[in-house]
């Protein structure tokens, strides 16, 4: 198995402004998906994350989008011309909602000793045991080396993790 080399500056996070209803607070997903429609290739793409929104959370499960609401994506700087036609300025919805993007700033990542991931989603591995061997399986693919440790709600990551030259420390909760 070769490992892969990720320079922290081959990344880029795409920092667009968000406008628009209240969204579900848990909208990872729902997200990815309404993106994924004006933006086909997004769906397509391996090395991409979207961050959590910021916003104010209400009494109905929902999300308050404010000013300094953002959608952050996570993504290779070569594979920007892929999605910014698409994303940059353009309008999407979520049910009969409509929220507006506007143009992106966008800001190299920096390395950190430490990260942290409210939620990891790898499709197809659900169940704990199947999901724990699938992060290990993307860890040692990427040549980070370290231990996954879980209690079936909150895996921890602690190993030498120069090769992405973002993490030493890494852990998510898992939702069932």
């Amino acid at each position: 198995m070769a490992a892969i080399l990720i320079q922290s500056e081959e990344y880029v996070d795409l920092t667009f402004k968000l406008r628009g209803a209240p969204i579900p607070l848990d909208n990872g997903y729902v997200i990815y998906s309404a993106l994924s429609s004006i933006c086909p290739s997004l769906h397509e793409l391996k090395s991409i994350g979207i961050h959590p929104i910021a916003g104010i959370p209400t009494r109905n499960n929902l999300l308050e989008l404010t000013a300094q609401s953002r959608l952050k994506v996570r993504i290779y700087h070569q594979q920007i011309p892929l999605i910014y036609p698409y994303l940059a300025g353009q309008a999407f919805h979520i049910g009969q909602n409509y929220y507006q993007l506007d143009i992106p700033d966008y800001k190299p990542l920096i390395s950190s000793e430490s990260v942290y991931s409210r939620l990891v989603i790898i499709k197809g591995f659900q169940d704990s045991n199947n999901f724990i061997e699938a992060v290990q399986r993307q860890l040692d693919n990427l040549g980070i080396q370290g231990k996954l440790y879980s209690n079936n709600q909150l895996v921890v990551f602690r190993g030498n993790c120069s090769p992405c030259s973002d993490a030493e420390y890494y852990k998510t909760r898992r939702e069932t």
